[in-house]
């Protein structure tokens, strides 16, 4: 079974998101771990990225697009955590599980990406240093 945990140096608010996310989906939860995994990276790029604004999150990715903040790669699995995350919130059917595991695995690259790689390599130039 996969970790409960979110990856090292994550901001706590957005680590409690993702913590229960990842409960959601263990529990077989989906619509929920949908609308979690959707405010964790609304949550992820007001705090990393608060050049972004305070608009709706759609208009935030488009300002990391344009602004370069993110691999094209990145925003575009972000987009589907906005997505899939609408949809857990707005759609009468129950959101595919699957595809919630793998929105979830997305998202903790994202956070390794944003939070853990940065403080990482901080650590190993102060040691070099």
């Amino acid at each position: 079974p996969r970790p409960v945990d979110a990856p090292e140096f994550v901001d706590p608010n957005v680590a409690r998101t993702y913590e229960r996310a990842n409960g959601a989906i263990k529990r077989g939860e989906s619509e929920t771990a949908g609308m979690l995994l959707r405010k964790m990276l609304d949550t992820v790029i007001t705090d990393k990225f608060p050049h972004t604004g305070n608009g709706m999150l759609g208009q935030k990715m488009a300002k990391l697009v344009a602004d370069k903040d993110l691999p094209a790669a990145m925003v575009n699995w972000a987009h589907e955590i906005k997505d899939y995350g609408n949809e857990s919130s707005h759609e009468s059917h129950e959101p595919d599980i699957d595809q919630i595991k793998e929105l979830r695995d997305f998202a903790e690259l994202l956070l390794v990406y944003v939070y853990t790689l940065p403080q990482r390599l901080l650590e190993m130039r102060a040691k070099a240093d």
